[in-house]
């Protein structure tokens, strides 16, 4: 009677950790500090590039990921951009997100549009506040959706 009681116990206990997704490091709402590297204009000068890396917030020595994108200049001063972050399981999960948006002077918010790995089928959106003049540092803040 107890071997049988024992297997059943020990089958729902593995059908629970199977069961258990593959993203339980995916977290909801998690901030980075981004570094990008110096603008790239492309050959119109309507656009440019950038990529960056992105680091602990608490450990600015302690890379997360990396990020690269492209930003369109429209008129009225507005930037539509597009970009793919990558993570490393660190902080947020590991795949990577994509974001595209309009900017403006005071509107720093972009919406999350998809993502690999532990982000599939996310949505939501970033928020990103500059530290300094050349807008080469931000902290980035992803509020996410499943």
């Amino acid at each position: 009677m107890r071997k049988p009681m024992l297997v059943a116990v020990l089958a729902v206990v593995g059908a629970g950790l199977l069961a258990t997704p593959a993203s339980a490091s995916f977290d909801h709402h998690f901030r980075v500090l981004e570094k990008d590297s110096p603008f790239n204009p492309t050959p119109s000068e309507k656009a440019f590039r950038f990529k960056g890396n992105l680091f602990d917030p608490r450990n600015r020595h302690d890379r997360v990921g990396r990020d690269h994108g492209l930003c369109k200049i429209k008129h009225h001063e507005a930037l539509r951009c597009r970009a793919t972050y990558r993570f490393n399981g660190k902080i947020g999960g590991f795949g990577h997100l994509k974001t595209k948006g309009n900017l403006r002077t005071n509107d720093n918010k972009v919406n999350v549009i998809g993502g690999s790995g532990d982000f599939n089928g996310v949505g939501g959106k970033e928020v990103f506040r500059f530290l300094n003049r050349s807008e080469s540092k931000s902290i980035d803040k992803f509020a996410l959706v499943r």
